[in-house]
């Protein structure tokens, strides 16, 4: 899978990170969550929309996008 998930803060400290379970739990006010997804494929999409939560995601939309 190819994801790259990067934290922007506005302290400064931006950073590469992993896209990992209950990341928007540990985001505060002043942190942005930027995820590029590389792949758009159905299994790489799923897995994005699973680690935020997201419900009812139309996928199959979603890649006929790009």
């Amino acid at each position: 899978m190819k994801i790259l998930t990067y934290l922007y803060d506005a302290d400064g400290s931006d950073k590469e990170i992993d896209l990992e379970e209950n990341i928007l739990e540990r985001l505060n006010d002043k942190q942005l969550l930027w995820i590029n997804i590389l792949e758009r494929d159905e299994v790489t999409v799923k897995h994005v929309t699973q680690m935020l939560h997201l419900v009812k995601v139309p996928i199959g939309k979603f890649l006929r996008w790009f």
